[in-house]
Order: structure tokens, then C-alpha cells, then sequence
């Protein structure tokens, strides 16, 4: 009986998913905490701010999922 090897990778769409949750949530609490800046609804500025922010949250849950296969698929 031979043991064969485990590659384990993170899953990169449930990562991507929950940065960019958490990218609109904080974004969507810093926009409705702020004054009204922008010129914009209270709504529309929450939409906007939120969407940057989970595109944002998208990029760096992306970039940890990266990391995270290299350090658990070392040879």
C-alpha cells in the first residue's frame, strides 16, 4: 500500500465571497458614520462606498488565499 499526497489548497470563491462581504459591510458602516460629502444620497453614497470597499475586500481575501496555498504546499 502506497501513501499518496494531500494537496490542500484553500477554496478560493469562499474566500473571494467573504472579503467581499465584509468589503461592503465596513464599507457601507464607514459610509453611514461620515457626514454627507459627496453630494450624494445617504443610500447611494452607502451603495458606492460599500461596492470600493468589497472590491477591495475581494483583492485582499484573494491575495491571503495566494499566500495560503504556497506556505501549505511546500515541498
Amino acid at each position: 500500500m502506497t501513501r499518496r499526497r494531500v494537496r490542500r489548497t484553500p477554496n478560493f470563491g469562499i474566500f473571494m465571497i467573504t472579503g467581499g462581504f465584509i468589503g461592503f459591510l465596513a464599507g457601507a458602516i464607514i459610509a453611514s458614520r461620515g457626514e454627507d460629502a459627496t453630494g450624494y444620497s445617504d443610500r447611494t453614497g452607502i451603495a458606492l462606498i460599500g461596492v470600493l470597499m468589497a472590491a477591495f475586500g475581494v483583492l485582499i481575501a484573494t491575495i491571503v488565499a495566494l499566500v495560503m496555498e504556497k506556505l501549505l504546499n511546500r515541498d
